[in-house]
């Protein structure tokens, strides 16, 4: 049974993802896009598959001009500067 990452609709505090495999970070940087703010938990994936996640959104943070934090040890904030609309970008 697959499971999709919830979204809340309160842009306000960021949305917190606990990805389960690398093939989520797609919605995790959809939701990057839009102009939320994310908490990654990375503590249920492989070392290598943490890799890729963060290789990924990094490169995407940098597009977009996010800011990224280490909470812990598998844990990190992105911090997205300004709603954007994924159909224009």
């Amino acid at each position: 049974m697959k499971k999709e990452i919830a979204v809340e609709e309160d842009y306000k505090s960021p949305v917190v993802l606990f990805p389960r495999s690398s093939s989520e970070v797609n919605k995790m940087a959809r939701i990057l896009l839009e102009g939320r703010s994310i908490i990654v938990n990375l503590t249920s994936l492989e070392i290598d598959s943490q890799l890729r996640v963060i290789d990924y959104l990094s490169g995407v943070s940098f597009v977009i001009g996010a800011k990224r934090e280490r909470l812990d040890r598998s844990c990190l904030l992105y911090t997205s500067p300004s709603p954007r609309d994924p159909k224009t970008s």
